[in-house]
């Protein structure tokens, strides 16, 4: 099967919404000789986030009936235990199996630095996620993937950039709900926000204006919503 086919492929399993099917046809785009295109790589991503994402709700949901059910006898709430300790394995596994294509392959063959930072943004979002059930072990490595894509974006990418905004973005998530660094999360978007305002008129392109103008809309909103947790005005 040849490249075009497999991706054409990926895309009607999605479409179907197959995910493990996807995920799989998407994997094999990687055995090709050509470093991955935007849109074979967004393949993945958007298999992975529908694999992962069903099970973090599942996580959330199992926390909040673990948080009402106080009344459970010893025995029921063992089971509840042992159901989220099987979620938490499967969310393991999912973002292991991305992190190993990232790793070994395409962190270290990205064609662009574009690519670069999306990819190691992307390490970074499924370390967070790894976080989320597990221990600090992953939080550590997901920091290190944020501030490595920063690093890069800072320097080679615009303000606006919408890979730089969207890395932006989750970093401060990351920060915030995983680092427990509310302040630092708060200044950094709020940061991130400042400089990309000051350089979104300079942007002739409608299409790149309304992008990077919906990812600061989100910022902003985090930025509400942690700054009103904080009791700030």
């Amino acid at each position: 099967m040849d490249r075009s086919t497999t991706a054409f492929l990926a895309q009607l399993a999605g479409e179907a919404q197959r995910y493990d099917e996807m995920a799989a046809l998407a994997t094999q785009l990687l055995a090709f000789p050509a470093p991955l295109q935007s849109d074979e790589f967004d393949l993945l991503v958007i298999a992975f986030k529908n694999l992962v994402g069903p099970l973090r709700l599942a996580w959330r949901v199992t926390a909040s009936i673990q948080d009402a059910k106080t009344t459970w006898s010893p025995a029921r709430a063992s089971d509840l235990t042992a159901y989220r300790t099987q979620i938490a394995a499967e969310i393991k596994s999912t973002c292991e199996t991305f992190l190993s294509l990232l790793s070994d392959r395409l962190v270290s063959e990205a064609p662009t630095v574009d690519a670069k930072v999306a990819y190691l943004k992307t390490q970074g979002d499924y370390y967070r996620y790894m976080a989320e059930v597990c221990n600090a072990t992953w939080a550590e490595r997901g920091a290190m993937a944020y501030n490595d894509a920063w690093s890069i974006a800072v320097v080679e990418l615009a303000p606006t950039s919408p890979t730089r905004l969207s890395l932006a973005l989750n970093f401060a998530v990351f920060l915030y709900e995983i680092g427990n660094a509310r302040d630092a999360a708060v200044a950094f978007a709020q940061s991130v926000f400042r400089d990309a305002l000051d350089d979104l008129d300079s942007l002739s392109d409608h299409k790149a204006y309304q992008c990077a103008a919906m990812i600061m809309q989100a910022l902003r909103g985090n930025i509400a919503v942690w700054t009103a947790d904080d009791g700030v005005v």
